[in-house]
């Protein structure tokens, strides 16, 4: 516990602090996919207009598979600047041209767990907070991580800050603001959690999805999503799985 959770008030960052994760949500995003796949009911590698049928962006290539998407090898950009980060940046990526051959090139994507988010909820025909709720925070006791953030979110929530100046590369010494609140609900970067959950999510990951009531993921599951498929811009060593970094620490395998 270090620092403040609100710098105007002073109020100190505690155990229970809770915080917008950010792109950590996209491994829960592939890990709620992975069980679908041991269900049945999803496969990586079949097209994703087979599943979302309106997902046609213009391509030259082969039609884009999950696997794409899971691993930022899409062809995709990362996001779109002419409208704010929701739903509808998924659903207009049909008007996208790929930059790149699916399968190709690593180029982390926003866009692409948005549309791998909006997958899930069409095969759980559920909220994807509620999906995310069900299959991942409820078996392992997450009981402050919400998958989605409102305005009433914000009352216990650490507060963001970010650079005063836009138009400039960021340094240590400049002076922080209040970064702007939106709500939030999609595949990329939704969840809020406290330190306490997210250990208990580490402790999961690194049992090989054994949670303590039962498998989040069986072992065959935690292989695909672990397994190194593609190198990234991070160095040789470290590559992406389904929705994280897959690596080494020292001699241990890291992610």
């Amino acid at each position: 516990s270090y620092g403040y959770a609100d710098l105007e008030r002073r109020t100190p960052v505690t155990p229970a602090t809770r915080w917008e994760i950010g792109s950590i949500s996209k491994s829960f995003t592939a890990i709620a996919l992975m069980q679908l796949k041991e269900e049945g009911r999803f496969d990586p590698r079949r097209p994703v207009r087979s599943y979302l049928p309106w997902f046609t962006p213009v391509s030259r290539w082969r039609p884009l598979t999950g696997h794409d998407l899971l691993t930022h090898t899409s062809g995709l950009p990362r996001d779109r600047d002419d409208i704010p980060s929701s739903p509808a940046q998924g659903y207009l990526a049909r008007e996208r041209t790929l930059g790149s051959a699916p399968g190709t090139k690593w180029v982390y994507s926003n866009i692409g767990f948005q549309v791998m988010g909006q997958l899930l909820e069409s095969l759980t025909r559920k909220p994807y907070s509620e999906a995310i709720r069900q299959r991942i925070l409820e078996p392992l006791g997450m009981t402050a991580t919400e998958a989605g953030f409102t305005h009433a979110t914000r009352l216990n929530l650490a507060h963001g800050y970010r650079p005063l100046y836009d138009d400039r590369p960021s340094r240590s010494s400049d002076p922080l603001v209040p970064a702007e609140w939106v709500e939030y609900g999609s595949g990329d970067g939704s969840i809020v959690a406290n330190p306490a959950d997210l250990g208990a999510y580490l402790i999961m990951l690194l049992n090989h999805g054994k949670g303590p009531s039962g498998e989040i993921l069986s072992s065959d599951g935690y292989a695909t999503l672990m397994t190194p498929y593609a190198k990234t811009s991070r160095g040789s060593d470290v590559a992406y799985g389904y929705g994280m970094f897959v690596g080494k620490l020292g001699a241990y395998d890291a992610f």
